[in-house]
């Protein structure tokens, strides 16, 4: 079964890309495809955003004027923080919330979202958290040799941001504008050209994260405007925050900047400010108190968007049984399209029609609405057609469950997939994903350990900060053979 899971989310991004492809670049389509100025922000918030204040983590980012933010260490609140902006627009699975209309297309699998940034106009967003033990910079100023760090990175880091690279990096050459936030825990190797420039860059150090990030087509929106890092470092982490129960960053921690706002495609960056506390340095854009150990970063640009390819998209990847099953579809210009849910096993359990011809005062999207009260729970597709030749056009899936249950997740420790499902990973009583990419290792121990079920919840913090007090003075070992 995980395997036909993988070869149908592939399929979905193939024919996702096939109609992105096919757009026609000179077509406005459903109105709007001008150039817009969009502001892009990453902010990791520490914990959930409410060891100082919550109400500061608001604060900056309406400071920072962002119409769109990748979120870091969410821990269930990006419904909280999308509800106290005033935003009506959020998406649980990647950590973002946005003033524009957020879509969750086929194929996508939790790599990018699509943002209706004009009627029928879209960019691609993504979002990540990379690892942090053992942090590289500490790995440097305690001893380590490059090739020691360099093989870290390499082997903790780079798996980690390997599929959403490869997802944003073909929409950005498809034509669709696309934008990566994130906390890499790892520097830009742009960052690290002088000895001595501060007192842990002991060697210039190609740090292979950023170097992927940009082979892949994407640009340092930060450094691009702000060229020396000499001169303007944009150091990101740690931020000085209050002092709060449990950890607290200390005078010798290896100030660093990892926190970045990356674009490919018809994106041109015009400013890209930091957003943290007064009086430090290079901060553009200040909140007092600061609530987070790590600095915001929000960069706008000159965008020109994408017409929106043909697809489907669920309101929800998961739904109880009895509950309204809602479908987004956006058809080819002027074509009908019929929408088709069938189980696993190709069954057509439920079809609506969905007729419309595209025009400047249009929707861009159609909405359908399925009853499940017939259906048995398990796992579906949701499949758009072409209504004359039965072609398919578009796929989603989406998973019913059965009144009354609660999922569980297992995590097998030591595999690269135990640190992707902690992205996904569901606090059974908030029913959201946790930005958990930070702490897992701390909370879970040796990757030797045996496998054992988790369930991780806020309880834990004081777990987690025992840990993270010893994090960066940990010695890394070069490898053996």
């Amino acid at each position: 079964m995980p395997g036909a899971l993988v070869a149908r989310a592939g399929l979905a991004l193939a024919l996702l890309m096939a109609a992105v492809g096919g757009c026609d670049r000179g077509d406005s389509g459903a109105g709007g495809g001008g150039p817009l100025e969009l502001s892009v922000m990453t902010f990791n918030i520490e914990y959930g955003g409410d060891r100082v204040d919550f109400g500061r983590v608001v604060e900056a980012i309406r400071a920072a004027g962002a119409d769109v933010v990748g979120v870091q260490e969410a821990w269930g609140h990006i419904p909280r923080l999308a509800e106290e902006l005033g935003w009506q627009h959020f998406d649980t699975r990647m950590h973002i919330v946005s003033r524009y209309p957020l879509i969750d297309p086929g194929g996508a699998d939790g790599r990018y979202v699509l943002a209706e940034v004009q009627p029928g106009h879209v960019v691609a967003l993504g979002n990540v958290h990379l690892p942090a033990d053992p942090f590289g910079p500490s790995e440097v100023r305690d001893g380590a040799p490059a090739d020691v760090v360099l093989e870290l990175e390499r082997r903790l880091r780079l798996p980690a941001i390997a599929g959403p690279l490869a997802a944003l990096s073909a929409l950005a050459a498809a034509g669709v504008p696309a934008f990566l936030t994130g906390d890499l825990n790892s520097p830009a190797a742009s960052d690290w050209v002088v000895v001595g420039q501060r007192p842990h860059v002991r060697y210039p150090l190609a740090w292979p994260v950023s170097r992927a990030v940009e082979a892949a087509g994407f640009r340092d929106s930060y450094r691009a405007l702000h060229p020396d890092p000499l001169a303007e470092p944009g150091l990101t982490w740690p931020a000085a925050r209050p002092r709060v129960a449990g950890w607290n960053p200390e005078p010798d921690e290896t100030q660093e900047r990892i926190d970045f706002v990356f674009a490919a495609g018809n994106a041109v960056p015009l400013a890209s400010r930091i957003v943290g506390e007064p009086g430090a340095a290079d901060v553009a854009v200040s909140v007092d108190p600061w609530p987070t150990d790590h600095r915001g970063v929000v960069s706008t640009f000159r965008v020109v968007p994408a017409p929106m390819p043909a697809l489907v998209a669920v309101a929800s990847r998961s739904v109880t049984v009895g509950e309204a099953l809602d479908v987004a579809v956006r058809a080819p210009d002027g074509s009908d399209a019929r929408v088709v849910v069938r189980s696993l096993a190709g069954e057509a359990v439920a079809e609506g029609v969905a007729a419309r011809a595209i025009t400047q005062e249009a929707a861009a999207l159609a909405r359908l609405r399925f009853a499940t009260e017939s259906m048995s729970h398990g796992a579906y597709e949701v499949v758009l057609l072409d209504a004359a030749q039965g072609e398919e056009l578009a796929r989603t899936d989406v998973l019913l469950l059965a009144a009354g249950s609660t999922p569980e997740l297992r995590l097998d420790e030591g595999t690269a997939s135990q640190r992707r499902a902690a992205h996904r990973h569901v606090d059974r009583r908030a029913r959201q994903p946790l930005g958990l990419g930070r702490r897992l290792r701390r909370r879970c121990g040796s990757r030797s350990r045996a496998a054992a079920p988790v369930a991780l919840h806020r309880g834990d913090d004081q777990r987690w900060d025992d840990a993270r007090r010893h994090r960066r003075r940990r010695r890394l070992a070069p490898a053996s053979g």
